[in-house]
């Protein structure tokens, strides 16, 4: 969990591999149930909201699903990342 923010903070800040790792583990320290709450609820979330495409969509829901909610749990992890950045 210490560096669940490292692919965000790489993105965001254009930063290299270790110091990405560095910049996630100094903003998960301290906060580090939340994150894991978050991403937790963000990687069980997508799979279900895929299945409920599927089911109320049927065909079209199934093509729809993993370009719709592929990203969500590193969406998530952005948030989290500017949220742990307000907050000191």
């Amino acid at each position: 969990m210490l560096f669940a923010l490292a692919p965000t903070a790489a993105g965001y800040e254009g930063l290299g591999p270790l110091a990405a790792l560095r910049r996630s583990a100094a903003l998960v320290r301290g906060a580090w149930w939340r994150t894991f709450g978050v991403t937790a609820l963000a990687g069980a979330l997508a799979p279900l909201a895929a299945y409920v495409l599927y089911a109320g969509l049927g065909l079209p829901g199934a093509l729809l699903a993993p370009a719709l909610l592929l990203p969500l749990p590193r969406l998530a992890a952005g948030l989290l990342y500017v949220d742990r950045r307000l907050r000191p």
